[in-house]
């Protein structure tokens, strides 16, 4: 099975899809059907996402299945987004894998908007005492080496490196800050790209922040138990139904996994053999699927797996809320104020003891 990889055009932002997502799902549930639900639609929308809706409406009216449809925006959709559609229409209840979907979505967007939050006061806190570091070396660092010239006290040795530093301020100075902002944006500007739904992109760009790397994979364990369990109700073949889940949410990994899963049923072999210590399969998952498996209730115990990890994901998301702020501020600005103060109360602390001895 091939590995869903990240778009690489232009691409829709996040809140875009999740409110053209939001009028999909509500089409779909009040039974308007979508060419002309999204052709009326793009009235009420503005800009971009006024222009999308009103191209997938005339592509669909021109009888283009609604995943062909997405795949031929010129706007590029998250290729998980394309299988998530597939999968949802496969099962015969396309509104509950959008409004899945969204759920999905809007977490993340939260948790992006959260770090963002988080960051904007360290990162003012670090570029002030960047500046403040700067001009130590450029000004103070030599005015207070000629203080302690001949003294032999490794304040003057410090003292030395760091006014040789200061020498050349004006180069590297404005490089720190410059990287730093061009980071910044640039991680915004990739956070809030709807290809943040994919797990080669979300991974790197939110899996190394504390409590939202485990949010992420725990948003797409519960995609996969919720998208396996809407095409096991509907009836779609088993082995079918896994391929369809793992392309639709989850990593190389539990695709390979799903792979095998589904070789073995067509196999004829039973699931609950197949799926004990499966790369990727995390041990909640492995027990309900054997478990729901020879009882005949695989559904209720996909809908059980599906819950518990949504629930946590939930209770990740609010923890990276409340507690990533006061730790990046903590972190970003309690190191640099550190550093800062061992500079300068250490040459203070020198003077003091130089002016003892004499």
């Amino acid at each position: 099975m091939d590995e869903v990889r990240p778009s690489t055009g232009q691409s829709i932002t996040l809140d875009e899809l999740i409110a053209l997502n939001a009028e999909m799902a509500a089409l779909v549930r009040a039974g308007v059907p979508m060419a002309e639900g999204l052709s009326r639609l793009s009235c009420d929308l503005e800009g971009r996402l006024g222009r999308m809706a009103d191209q997938l409406g005339d592509q669909l009216s021109c009888g283009q299945s609604l995943p062909q449809a997405l795949a031929s925006q010129g706007i590029e959709f998250p290729p998980v987004y394309q299988a998530v559609v597939d999968a949802g229409l496969r099962s015969g209840n396309l509104a509950s894998t959008l409004e899945t979907v969204a759920s999905n979505a809007r977490r993340m967007a939260d948790a992006r908007r959260s770090v963002v939050a988080s960051l904007i006061y360290p990162i003012f806190v670090f570029l002030l005492a960047w500046g403040l570091f700067v001009f130590f070396t450029y000004k103070l660092a030599p005015a207070l080496l000629f203080a302690f010239r001949g003294s032999d006290s490794p304040a003057e040795i410090v003292l030395g490196y760091v006014s040789a530093l200061g020498a050349t301020s004006h180069y590297w100075g404005p490089i720190v800050p410059i990287v730093l902002m061009a980071l910044f944006v640039w991680w915004i500007d990739r956070s809030s790209r709807a290809t943040l739904l994919e797990p080669a992109v979300a991974t790197p760009l939110l899996g190394w922040l504390p409590w939202l790397g485990p949010m992420v994979r725990t948003y797409r364990q519960a995609a996969f138990a919720d998208s396996l369990r809407l095409l096991v109700q509907h009836d779609v073949p088993l082995p079918e139904a896994v391929r369809l889940a793992a392309t639709a949410t989850c990593t190389a990994k539990m695709q390979q996994s799903a792979e095998r899963i589904a070789g073995a049923v067509e196999r004829g072999e039973p699931l609950g053999g197949q799926v004990e210590h499966l790369p990727g399969f995390p041990p909640i998952l492995e027990w309900l699927l054997r478990s729901g498996h020879d009882r005949g209730t695989l559904e209720a115990a996909l809908r059980h797996a599906a819950d518990t990890y949504h629930r946590r994901a939930i209770r990740l998301a609010q923890s990276a809320q409340l507690f990533l702020p006061p730790l990046a501020t903590l972190l970003i600005g309690g190191s640099v104020t550190c550093v800062y103060l061992a500079l300068t109360i250490g040459t203070w602390i020198s003077m003091l003891q130089m002016a003892m001895s004499w």
